[in-house]
């Protein structure tokens, strides 16, 4: 589960599409995964916290929907 506030940037914004780039803050619960070679570790989680990166590009079908595709990258601190 990620939590994010980030700063949005329009490279690009024309008639129906959309080019932008964001940065921001996140905030992640991030739940280990089980260890098959050690069945008695316990699983943990970590909150982490870092700066994101986000660069994506929207079409705009009308008024009410986009289509489109989203780089997403969560850095730790």
């Amino acid at each position: 589960t990620t939590i994010d506030a980030h700063a949005v940037s329009h490279l690009y914004d024309q008639n129906d599409m959309d080019i932008y780039v964001g940065a921001g803050l996140a905030v992640t619960n991030m739940d280990d995964a089980l260890n098959p070679a050690d069945p008695t570790s316990a699983p943990s989680d970590e909150t982490l916290v870092g700066p994101s990166l986000a660069i994506g590009a929207l079409y705009t079908l009308n008024s009410q929907w986009a289509v489109g595709f989203e780089y997403y990258s969560i850095y730790n601190w």
